[in-house]
């Protein structure tokens, strides 16, 4: 077998590999969006979501599908298991999601709706620290209305949490 016909299929297996990867990862990203309607657990969900990160970290809607469901059981809306979790660990969750949100900007930085919920995120873990809010949440609150201008909804947000900070 000649060199040629050997780096042909040798990358042929590796380009195949990276597709199924692709796939197989959107797929654990679509299981995960169950949690939404409650078709299963958020543990499970974040699971599956963790999963597809692993497969493919360069696809930014999976640091935020992550950080939505951490906020699921921070919120303690929809996560019934939530409840047992102490002041500290919900802030260690916050503090993750956020993380993700970082993750999720830096691989999409024109995404309006990342860079509001960064900015409402540190703002909530900030005020519960009992701490000053920092400037880069005034940054991405107002980097969210400049990728978003004609939306009045990021525009009341922008002005109620800059007029409350």
């Amino acid at each position: 077998m000649n060199y040629k016909k050997l780096a042909v299929l040798l990358l042929s297996a590796a380009y195949i590999f990276c597709l199924s990867a692709i796939f197989t990862a959107d797929l654990y990203y679509r299981r995960s969006l169950a949690a939404k309607d409650r078709k299963i657990s958020p543990t499970k969900a974040l699971g599956y979501i963790n999963k597809a990160i692993f497969l493919n970290p360069v696809r930014s809607t999976y640091r935020y599908q992550k950080y939505y469901l951490l906020k699921m059981f921070y919120a303690n809306r929809k996560a019934k298991s939530a409840c047992h979790l102490s002041q500290t660990a919900k802030q260690n969750l916050l503090s993750k999601g956020i993380q993700n949100l970082e993750k999720a900007i830096e691989l999409e930085p024109t995404k309006p709706s990342y860079h509001l919920f960064y900015a409402l995120s540190l703002i909530k873990r900030d005020l519960l620290r009992g701490k000053e809010i920092p400037k880069i949440a005034r940054q991405e609150l107002r980097r969210a209305v400049e990728l978003k201008p004609y939306s009045e909804l990021y525009q009341q947000i922008y002005n109620q949490r800059l007029s409350s900070i």
